[in-house]
């Protein structure tokens, strides 16, 4: 199957460098990114969630953060997957996703395949939250 990812982050450099990870796994296509959660929430109002599986986003982002998008995606489009890829945690913000209902969380130094297998784990249904901080 392949799966419809849309990925939020502020800097390019950083989405530039999901793209190169994920063009070495089929099983992912990027439908779009955006800059920041407002962008995302603009696509999704468009274009619905009916080919998207998962959100990627920072949580510093300008205009709307991820805490918000994620809020707003679980409350209009609940089948969309969330996946947190942030360096700004700590233990109570780990608590914070969990209790907003985000999918998964990885930090940006994580190897790549953490990455993917988060990212696998999460569109299966599943919750994944690294352990690294």
């Amino acid at each position: 199957m392949k799966y419809n990812l849309i990925i939020a982050d502020d800097h390019k450099m950083f989405i530039d460098g999901l793209l190169s990870i994920l063009s070495d796994a089929p099983e992912f296509s990027v439908t779009t990114t955006a800059k920041n959660g407002a962008q995302v929430i603009k696509y999704l109002e468009i274009n619905g969630t009916n080919e998207l599986h998962l959100l990627i986003t920072d949580l510093s982002m300008p205009e709307m953060d991820g805490i918000e998008l994620n809020r707003m995606v679980k409350e209009k489009y609940p089948t969309l997957k969330t996946l947190v890829v942030s360096m700004h945690i700590d233990g109570g913000m780990i608590e914070k996703l969990i209790q907003n209902n985000v999918d998964g969380y990885v930090p940006k130094n994580a190897e790549k395949e953490e990455l993917l297998t988060a990212m696998r784990t999460i569109v299966k249904g599943e919750k994944y939250f690294s352990q690294r901080k």
